[in-house]
């Protein structure tokens, strides 16, 4: 892409919004914001001119002293503007992941009283927002004159932790799809962490239930994934399923399903895995994959889902809560293969 004729390599597509969309580009002195204005319509907002509005919004910006990425070129007749680029995670991203610190809060709100002084709002929601070298910027310029309803504290605090407006967001911009053999490789699960500290477990003694401590960490290394790809083709191969949930093209949580039926009744088919990144649990994403497996077990003759399910209390608290019970018959080969595991089954 070029901006006044000067050519910049595009690495990515960084976002759209309301007025273009943004890519991360380069040349041979660094990396830069190249936004490309469209003419999209927008149900929810009006724009006019919208290069005059973004040359006036960054000035006015500036005027009031908030922290925002310094414009560097301009192409009118493009419609294209070059800014500078600012390195880290938004916002959105720290709180879907637990690293919020309080003092984003503290200066989101410092830039609220500026804001406020001068008659102006800016949009809080958390995408908008970068920390990077102890500073917090805005790194759009699109603002507003002031009105009290999508001021920060009556409209942005919504967004600004995992609140249920943050995380129904966040739900709409997940996708589930069926993963192919092709699909199911080691780069997939390029940034998906797998680690569950656990304290506790429910052990079966004496034909009764009870918690037992039972500390250790357990963590994939490069070697498990290799096996967990091994593990996933097969499925697939076989004629089972594999179902990932996406945010942003990323991985954030998988089901597997085999497509061997067993049980006194030919009623099982096997949940064979299903987890979660661990900065994502508590988003509900477990429990839209079990809602997949179960739909995909019932087209494929199945009465119940059976899952030789890890022990912890977490994870059984999690089972339980989504309607999993113990499985009324015990798999032979489950039991042998993982003896500690909590063998359940779920009606699809």
């Amino acid at each position: 892409m070029t901006v006044n004729e000067k050519e910049y390599r595009v690495i990515r597509l960084l976002g759209k919004g309301k007025g273009g969309y943004s890519y991360l580009t380069e040349d041979e002195s660094g990396s830069y914001v190249l936004k490309q204005i469209h003419h999209e319509p927008c149900s929810y907002y009006q724009f006019g001119n919208k290069m005059e509005a973004e040359l006036g919004d960054y000035d006015r910006l500036l005027g009031i002293g908030i922290t925002i990425p310094k414009l560097l070129d301009v192409d009118v007749k493009q419609e294209r503007i070059l800014k500078e680029y600012i390195e880290g995670d938004t916002i959105f991203d720290l709180i879907k992941e637990d690293r919020m610190r309080e003092e984003y809060i503290s200066q989101v709100k410092e830039m609220c009283s500026l804001l406020y002084a001068a008659h102006t709002n800016i949009d809080y929601f958390p995408t908008n927002f970068i920390p990077a070298n102890g500073k917090l910027y805005y790194i759009d310029y699109e603002c507003n004159d002031y009105m009290e309803e999508w001021n920060f504290e009556n409209w942005g605090i919504r967004y600004w932790s995992k609140t249920p407006e943050f995380l129904a967001y966040l739900k709409q911009r997940m996708t589930i799809r069926e993963l192919t053999q092709e699909e199911i490789c080691t780069e997939v699960f390029s940034g998906f962490h797998r680690h569950q500290q656990v304290t506790k477990c429910w052990r079966k003694r004496n034909g009764s239930w009870v918690v037992i401590d039972n500390p250790f960490t357990e963590e994939w290394t490069d070697q498990d994934y290799e096996y967990l790809v091994k593990c996933l083709k097969h499925t697939v191969e076989s004629g089972g399923a594999v179902f990932g949930t996406f945010e942003a093209e990323k991985l954030q949580g998988f089901v597997s399903v085999e497509p061997v039926l067993f049980g006194s009744r030919k009623q099982y088919l096997e949940l064979s895995s299903l987890h979660v990144t661990e900065e994502m649990r508590g988003c509900g994403i477990g429990r839209r994959l079990i809602e997949q497996a179960k739909a995909w077990a019932g087209t494929h003759g199945a009465e119940k889902l059976y899952i030789s399910a890890h022990s912890s209390v977490e994870s059984q608290a999690f089972y339980r809560a989504v309607g999993c019970r113990e499985a009324e018959e015990y798999s032979r080969i489950h039991v042998e293969k993982e003896p500690y595991d909590c063998q359940m089954e779920l009606s699809v």
